[in-house]
């Protein structure tokens, strides 16, 4: 799907909240969003029948989606969560009087067809050595062994979901906010955290050290520049206000720890004993800060005395390829980059297969390059970060990127 259905957004939406049901609101509207595509295309056609083959491959398509973007397992338990007690339908045992016992089999939920196939077919998918069955039904220890899933197996995994969640939206919040102290002067690369902690540099900012930083201000309000400026002052000041939810107190923080507030430690960083180890731990944080969020905060840096230094795109032949191409927005994954970059030739229309095969490329690219770049980091896309990606090795790997990208 070239442009982005409303349905797939919405589901997105809801299944990504860090609000309780947020999969089982997103399951419903699934279902509601296509039941309403069926009821327009039966008024819409001449005969009010609608084109099975068509709306079979609208829900492919849909779920295909969801799929590349991570949803499916989460909707899928949340499709047992909705029709438990209609799967329920035999018991476990051999000889067991036939009727619900509370509890779900393999065989009973195989029995599904049509429309929900997709999700019953998923607890037969390979989670490491065991299926996603046995994922869902170990997460509870009632006694039983893991052939069956119960109620409570499907509660669990469900709230687990909502609390991961609620997890990444507290860090994509972290992250934001923490964005001014990684902010700096283009010509000397010092940031804003540097110049804060200025007096000890034992990789904790004090009190102290951030009222130091607002009395320099002061001093010169008369030329501000793009570190000692009402911005970064208010900024400051609201960290002193406890007003940041990494540092509600506003007594100090301690530098390792923002990394891991903002899940973006890409190194296990170390209390800094020396300004030396402070300086390298800043600069890795700030490198790593930079990709995962440049997109968002781009727009917000202050303005600097340097020369403007113009956005680097990666070339290929006559081909350019801007940065944002290789951008990760909201609600993607490599699958969306993957298509755009392929899709930047009008004439070229990318099927699925190519697009896989250009995603797995650019997968194998970005891991390895994080893990030399930063070993022990595994990298988990979030919307702002950059792609790493040669694509000269690119082109010569994948055919249909040579076809896209070398005029």
């Amino acid at each position: 799907m070239s442009k982005p259905d409303p349905i797939v957004s919405e589901v997105s939406r809801l299944a990504s909240e860090g609000q309780p049901g947020s999969y089982e609101r997103a399951y419903e509207a699934l279902q509601t969003g296509f039941d309403k595509f069926l009821d327009n295309e039966r008024l819409c056609s001449k005969g009010q029948q609608i084109d099975q083959a068509k709306a079979d491959q609208y829900w492919k398509d849909i779920n295909n989606e969801l799929s590349q973007r991570g949803f499916i397992p989460g909707l899928s338990v949340a499709y047992l969560n909705a029709n438990f007690d209609r799967l329920d339908t035999q018991g476990r045992k051999t000889g067991d009087l036939p009727g619900p016992d509370g509890m779900l089999t393999h065989s009973e939920i195989r029995q599904e067809e049509g429309r929900n196939k997709i999700f019953a077919r998923h607890f037969d998918q390979q989670e490491g050595k065991r299926d996603f069955f046995f994922e869902v039904a170990k997460m509870s220890a009632n006694g039983n062994t893991r052939k069956v899933i119960e109620r409570d197996d499907v509660d669990k995994y469900l709230r687990k979901q909502d609390k991961t969640n609620a997890k990444h939206e507290k860090q994509d919040a972290a992250r934001e906010s923490m964005a001014p102290l990684f902010q700096g002067e283009e010509c000397d690369k010092r940031t804003l955290l540097e110049h804060i902690n200025s007096k000890n540099r034992n990789g904790r900012v004090t009190m102290k050290e951030m009222e130091m930083y607002l009395d320099e201000y002061a001093r010169r309000s008369n030329n501000p520049d793009s570190i000692y400026n009402q911005k970064n002052a208010d900024y400051v000041q609201g960290i002193l206000n406890g007003d940041e939810s990494w540092n509600r107190s506003g007594d100090g923080f301690q530098i390792n720890k923002l990394a891991r507030k903002g899940n973006f430690d890409a190194l296990n960083m170390t209390t800094a004993g020396s300004h030396e180890d402070l300086k390298k731990n800043i600069e890795a944080a700030d490198e790593v800060f930079e990709e995962k969020v440049d997109s968002k905060t781009e727009t917000e840096k202050p303005e600097t005395k340097c020369e403007e230094i113009e956005e680097k795109t990666d070339k290929v032949d006559c081909v350019e390829v801007p940065g944002s191409v290789l951008t990760v927005r909201p609600r993607e994954g490599y699958w969306h980059v993957a298509k755009r970059l392929l899709s930047l030739d009008p004439a070229c229309k990318p099927n699925d297969q190519e697009i896989m095969q250009c995603m797995t490329e650019m997968m194998t690219q970005n891991s390895a390059h994080m893990a030399e770049k930063f070993p022990g980091y595994s990298p988990m896309l979030h919307p702002g970060d950059r792609i790493y990606c040669d694509l000269d090795k690119l082109c010569a790997q994948v055919p249909a990127a040579r076809k896209a990208l070398r005029r």
